[in-house]
């Protein structure tokens, strides 16, 4: 709605501050009033005018947030002070449990390895010997007292000694195989355990995202990160706005723009296991464009409603002003001249605000 209002003079209008009225023997003062100056010129302007109506008000923040895989495994070197033998894989490589990525020096501990395991494959050979060859004595004594020229029962008190030596024999032999086959083991664990710490092994499929440049050659650093693998197929976006956490609940299906890269779109997310929030909030995609994925570290703005309100009163903000804290629209008199209206707001949105009083539903103010 426009109203053309044409004036052949200047007219100002001043509301005056503090007024100052001294009388004798006493002093009053009047409570001061923001000033506004009206000010038309000559020719005529053209304004655009609105109507108080009702309507939704509402005030969102931009969150940026970026994306983050959720699952990774950074690759260290459990002890420091060893030589790096090889790294296994390149940035770009995609690797599964189990596959080695990098190693250092051993020495000629494989080789230890491989005497120690021979040596407790002999001993377990040599316990399956005692038990052949204890066999075999315990036979030889029968035979001799069942086929000797006498079976006197002093010959048989003396067979039944001899066996109880036998058994007491091998049983010796028996027990230090055995101790002798725990100390091998401890000591096998142990270079295998050795060896083991001296290669990094994939514990999940991925991507190895990043590799540090110029490891091989240098000595190892303990819990120094060398690499990175990353799960590239699933991933949320992370902010970092730990004082508005309250502003979300689990039910939330929130807009996010993503505004560059081959990603760019608007996508509908969620929160995601807000059990897990602290300094980071998280949120899972729902919906939005068809894309071949979107890469590590896409930045994006999530878009959050702080603050409604239904069914309101509401002037866009282009018509509320301020002065000295206090707000005010411009209306039109009877005589088409503009003149001021003290109001009242409430919440100011982002395209509208909420009118408390001073105007009803269907008042015409001017706009800017």
């Amino acid at each position: 709605m426009n109203g053309i209002l044409k004036r052949k003079q200047f007219l100002s209008l001043i509301i005056t501050g503090a007024l100052c009225i001294s009388l004798t023997g006493c002093e009053q003062k009047v409570e001061e009033e923001p000033v506004i100056v009206v000010a038309d010129e000559e020719q005529g302007y053209v304004y655009s005018l609105t109507d108080v109506k009702r309507g939704y008000v509402a005030l969102t923040k931009k969150f940026s947030c970026r994306y983050e895989q959720t699952k990774e495994q950074t690759v260290a070197f459990p002890e420091g002070g060893k030589k790096i033998e090889k790294i296994y894989v390149r940035e770009g490589d995609y690797v599964k449990p189990g596959d080695v990525l990098a190693e250092v020096s051993t020495g000629s501990l494989d080789e230890e390895i491989a005497a120690l395991e021979y040596k407790m494959k002999k001993e377990a050979l040599q316990k399956q010997y005692l038990d052949i060859h204890e066999e075999f004595d315990l036979r030889s004594s029968y035979y001799a007292l069942a086929y000797g020229s006498k079976c006197e029962e002093e010959d048989v008190e003396e067979h039944e000694e001899r066996d109880e030596d036998i058994k007491e024999n091998y049983q010796y032999q028996r027990e230090d195989l055995a101790d002798e086959a725990e100390f091998d083991a401890a000591e096998l664990a142990k270079l295998k355990k050795e060896f083991a710490d001296s290669r990094i092994y994939a514990s999940m499929s991925g991507m190895v995202y990043s590799v540090k440049r110029n490891l091989e050659g240098t000595i190892s650093k303990k819990d120094e990160v060398i690499m990175t693998i990353i799960d590239g197929n699933n991933g949320v976006f992370a902010m970092e706005e730990p004082d508005y956490v309250d502003c979300f609940t689990a039910d939330d299906i929130l807009e996010m723009d993503v505004s560059y890269g081959s990603a760019k779109g608007i996508y509908q997310v969620a929160p995601y296991k807000m059990e897990s929030w602290g300094e980071k909030q998280y949120f899972s995609i729902v919906d939005g464009p068809e894309n071949d994925g979107i890469e590590m570290d896409t930045m994006g703005n999530i878009t959050v409603t702080l603050e409604e309100r239904e069914n309101a009163l509401m002037l866009p903000n282009t018509c509320v002003f301020d002065a000295d804290g206090k707000n005010y629209v411009y209306i039109l008199d009877e005589n088409n001249m503009k003149t001021v209206c003290w109001i009242e707001i409430g919440l100011e949105g982002d395209d509208f605000t909420e009118i408390l009083s001073g105007l009803k539903e269907g008042d015409t103010v001017v706009r800017r």
